[in-house]
């Protein structure tokens, strides 16, 4: 393998974890959205009197509710602010080395395809490198945002033994 195929496949392989990410991103958020929907479900529907019951229910969904927000925070730092780099398209590509060659074509001996080769190997490891350290911070968000959904998880689970006690106890 040469230079240039280890950097295109960097290249690549660094766009194809974006992708992974926002897939990732596509299930924490319906994941939030199903807790926010318990939550919703619990707090219209459970009968709040004063006693440990509604105390442990109260605690129990502040957790969930803590848990959903943090989430939220880390899918929102996850997804802005990152600036992936993208090389030229194929048409600019051709026309910056059809200008190499013209250039290239006054002096005897110089070697315009060898010349774009370097230049492809300083684009593409360039934005490959640009492109893993989004990657990095992005996959650290996601697993923070994860953090926070199980335990929200936690916290919905917890709140359901309160929860289905006082729905038995005024049903």
């Amino acid at each position: 393998m040469n230079l240039l195929d280890f950097f295109k496949e960097q290249y690549y392989y660094e766009l194809d974890r974006k992708h992974q990410h926002l897939r990732l991103l596509n299930i924490s958020l319906i994941i939030v959205g199903a807790i926010m929907g318990t939550v919703w479900l619990y707090l219209s529907s459970f009968e709040f009197s004063q006693g440990i019951l509604t105390c442990s229910f109260v605690f129990a969904l502040a957790i969930a509710i803590i848990g959903v927000l943090g989430a939220i925070s880390f899918i929102i730092i996850s997804h802005f602010d990152y600036e992936y780099r993208y090389l030229p398209g194929g048409s600019e590509l051709l026309e910056w080395y059809n200008q190499l060659v013209g250039y290239y074509d006054k002096y005897p001996g110089a070697n315009a395809l060898e010349h774009f080769e370097k230049e492809l190997i300083s684009r593409f490891s360039y934005a490959a490198h640009i492109n893993m350290m989004n990657n990095e911070k992005k996959s650290k968000s996601i697993h923070n945002a994860n953090k926070f959904i199980i335990i929200s998880i936690v916290g919905i689970l917890i709140c359901s033994i309160p929860y289905f006690i006082n729905y038995f106890l005024h049903k």
